[in-house]
């Protein structure tokens, strides 16, 4: 029974960390074009924020003191504007600015415009 229930959760993670891999692919593509993002991308303006580990069942399961996020495969990415705080962004949608950072793997306070966030849909 346990090793059902791990093989389910490594299943999970990975179809999360698929979902996330995707999302980014998509996100860069459509940003391919934008001369506010390769301007950014030029000038190293960008933290590159979320770094995802894909978890294969053989590999444990993250410890206590392992970071390990999963934003929800429905929300969108966005891009940061100038004048942004994570308390803004988190507000309408009735989260808390540390929701948003450890959803987003965020381990600064302020964030620095063209950053990539995921947010819920409108």
């Amino acid at each position: 029974m346990i090793k059902k229930t791990l093989t389910l959760i490594y299943g999970l993670l990975a179809a999360l960390a698929s979902s996330a891999i995707v999302l980014g692919a998509i996100s860069l593509s459509l940003a391919e074009g934008s001369p506010e993002l390769s301007q950014a991308l030029s000038n190293d303006q960008i933290a590159p924020f979320n770094i995802l580990q894909v978890l294969t069942p053989q590999d444990p399961l993250p410890g206590e003191d392992e970071l390990v996020c999963i934003a929800p495969v429905w929300w969108v990415p966005y891009t940061v504007q100038s004048g942004d705080t994570l308390a803004n962004l988190a507000e309408p949608y009735g989260l808390s600015a540390e929701d948003l950072k450890s959803i987003n793997c965020i381990m600064i306070d302020e964030l620095p415009p063209g950053a990539q966030l995921l947010l819920p849909p409108n």
